[in-house]
């Protein structure tokens, strides 16, 4: 083995710890819809396709991930809670009905919150403000599916690259005011940047050696 492969050797470990290094949670955001009558009399409650199987591109990640349906849960036994901007202590409102389907994750729920909040966001929907609503998920170290290859997920076969999320646990949903969560995502963004640079000058170093980067899989014994 010469010392260029060696090093390139070296690196390879570098590079599975770069990759196993990418987030295990994440956030998405999706339309949501919300009814409140105008004599104020029915609880306003919201419904939203929280996620319909595909490719998700997310802050974090430089390629995008897919959501194992099959293997993903809710956090708690009965509800998950609703709160404003990723805020716990703003709490809005619960599920009162969640369903993971190999169609997709579904949500409905009642803002049984009265407060600033709440009053804030029905009013608003009243004069036909749109909102968003942005899902929290936590999951094991997603398994990355490098450029070329294929791999069927929630029943469609999606090609590289891109990360599976197996054992995906749903933990909560916020109400964004805004289109985006821009503070967390600014800030994942950047981490994304530094090790997207990284994995390109490592993937040079090992090309120049006589490696194909996009053959080693994260759990390679070669790595």
């Amino acid at each position: 083995m010469s010392k260029s492969q060696k090093l390139a050797k070296r690196h390879q470990k570098r590079l599975k710890k770069i990759r196993s290094s990418a987030p295990t949670d994440l956030r998405w955001d999706v339309d949501m819809s919300i009814e409140a009558s105008e004599d104020g009399n029915k609880t306003p409650s919201f419904e939203m396709l929280a996620y319909n199987g595909g490719k998700l591109r997310v802050g974090g990640f430089n390629h995008p991930v897919v959501v194992e349906l099959q293997s993903a849960e809710f956090e708690g036994t009965e509800q998950t809670y609703i709160n404003r901007h990723h805020d716990q202590k703003r709490e809005l409102g619960h599920s009162t009905d969640r369903r993971i389907l190999p169609s997709g994750i579904y949500f409905s729920g009642v803002f049984s919150h009265d407060n600033e909040d709440t009053r804030e966001i029905i009013v608003a929907s009243k004069r036909g403000k749109k909102f968003k609503a942005s899902i929290e998920a936590s999951f094991p170290p997603a398994q990355f599916i490098p450029r070329g290859k294929g791999l069927v997920v929630n029943g469609t076969r999606h090609t590289g690259p891109f990360y599976v999320a197996r054992n995906a646990v749903i933990t909560g949903v916020a109400i964004l005011t805004r289109a985006a969560d821009m503070d967390s995502n600014v800030q994942i963004a950047a981490e994304a940047k530094k090790m997207t640079k990284m994995n390109d000058e490592l993937r040079e170093f090992i090309e120049a050696a006589g490696f194909n980067v996009d053959e080693f899989e994260q759990d390679d014994p070669r790595l």
